[in-house]
């Protein structure tokens, strides 16, 4: 069983709600984002769209925005695969407002979360066919493995093969290794030995690790 614990950074939270008429528990959360200046706290509770980034930094946006534009221009109905989490809803609905904005016969479908499990699956695709829909789909929270991610990162680096044993238990994989041996991936420890787990969905915090440890080996090769 996981535990919790609230982070307890200080701040005034009650002169903070007051001000921005907000709850003294939404303070203390956008205080533990590290969201302290007053212009930033303006900034995260009243942004613009101006201050968005830009989505075409997004890979392959353009094949996307280009998918879509010819769907909606033959009329062809678009169906949205969201999830059943806050994230996975609001995105589900504010792309599924936007396209309809833009003259779109779009619909949403949420997974169940004990029969269709997370993200996207063969399921979702079965009912969106037999719903009389084409195969194209948006996938907004599709998950990826740690092999997936060390894979991609193998290419993007351009890493030489490598030249170690397998130093973990669980994978003999060469992208693994070679980022091993870069020092980008470090494996956990377990009873049976250093474990990759390849298999496992990689989390937005191990993620972040990986991406900075990234850029730290390219700015080391100058």
């Amino acid at each position: 069983m996981e535990k919790w614990f609230v982070t307890m950074k200080k701040a005034d939270f009650n002169g903070i709600a007051a001000r921005y008429h907000i709850s003294p528990i939404l303070a203390r959360l956008i205080r533990n984002r590290d969201v302290v200046e007053d212009a930033q706290i303006e900034k995260y509770l009243n942004g613009t769209l101006s201050d968005l980034h830009d989505g075409m930094q997004m890979k392959d946006m353009d094949r996307a925005v280009e998918i879509l534009r010819e769907k909606i221009g033959k009329h062809a109905r678009i169906r949205v695969i969201g999830d059943y989490d806050i994230d996975g809803v609001n995105a589900s609905y504010i792309l599924q407002d936007g396209l309809s904005g833009l003259g779109a016969d779009v619909d949403t479908d949420i997974p169940d979360r004990i029969r269709d499990g997370f993200g996207l699956n063969k399921m979702l695709v079965d009912k969106a066919l037999e719903d009389g829909l084409l195969t194209q789909s948006v996938n907004l929270d599709r998950k990826i493995t740690r092999k997936a991610i060390a894979d991609i990162a193998y290419k993007a680096l351009k890493l030489d093969k490598p030249t170690i044993a397998s130093p973990f238990a669980d994978s003999s994989e060469e992208s693994a290794l070679a980022l091993y041996e870069a020092g980008i991936v470090k494996g956990e420890e377990r009873s049976t030995g250093l474990m990759f787990f390849g298999n496992y969905t990689i989390t937005r915090r191990e993620m972040a690790v990986i991406i900075w440890r990234m850029n730290n080996y390219m700015q080391s090769k100058g």
